[in-house]
This record gives structure tokens, C-alpha cells and sequence, in this order.
């Protein structure tokens, strides 16, 4: 399941490198 930070953060155009990094890591789990 997709968590409601990670949704989120994938609705937002790409805000702190560091969000991106862990989206990228949450990306990779889910």
C-alpha cells in the first residue's frame, strides 16, 4: 500500500532533493 506521505510527495513537482531521495527509496519499496 501506498502511504499518504508518499502520495504526497508524489503529487509535489519535485520540492528538496532530500524529499526526492526518499521517494525514490519509498519508490523502490512499494
Amino acid at each position: 500500500m501506498v502511504e499518504p506521505e508518499h502520495a504526497l510527495h508524489v503529487a509535489l513537482p519535485g520540492p528538496l532533493p532530500c524529499v526526492r531521495s526518499r521517494l525514490a527509496t519509498h519508490g523502490r519499496t512499494v
